[in-house]
């Protein structure tokens, strides 16, 4: 696609798995080493990704899940923004469980990434999820409804 030859363009072939796909666990060691490397990987992909979202959704009411949604700028384009958030250690321990990281590794992508005021200043709503599942589903379903009847 576009955006993997962009991504090439801006990493490097070290990327790509032997069949020209994308290498993810390469790409998030090239761009999660320092920000400067992490605003290139934004840089570089965002627009596509806009573009994708716009052709998917059209004029319709999406739901995005969306980790660069205020990076992105396409925040602006949405009725209402939701952030959601986790205590630090327990990010850690999602990432490495989840990517099979070492703590350095979960703790540079981490630090790549924006601070929770960053979201807090930017989000209409905030979610904390923290392990209580049921509590996180409450939340969003309150949001959900608020959100919905003020359209209406």
């Amino acid at each position: 696609t576009e955006g993997l030859a962009a991504l090439v363009n801006a990493f490097g072939k070290g990327i790509l798995m032997t069949d020209g796909s994308l290498n993810r666990k390469a790409l998030a060691s090239a761009a999660f080493k320092d920000k400067a490397s992490t605003e290139l990987l934004n840089k570089t992909l965002l627009p596509y990704i806009v573009k994708l979202i716009f052709r998917e959704a059209g004029n319709e009411n999406s739901l995005l899940d969306a980790p660069t949604l205020f990076e992105s700028g396409i925040d602006k384009a949405c009725l209402k923004t939701v952030a959601v958030l986790a205590d630090k250690e327990i990010r850690k321990t999602r990432i490495i469980e989840r990517d099979g990281l070492s703590e350095k590794e979960a703790l540079l992508r981490m630090n790549a990434g924006k601070s929770d005021d960053f979201y807090k200043n930017r989000a209409d709503y905030i979610i904390y999820n923290n392990g209580d599942e049921n509590a996180v589903i409450k939340r969003f379903s309150d949001i959900l409804k608020e959100i919905t009847e003020e359209s209406l």
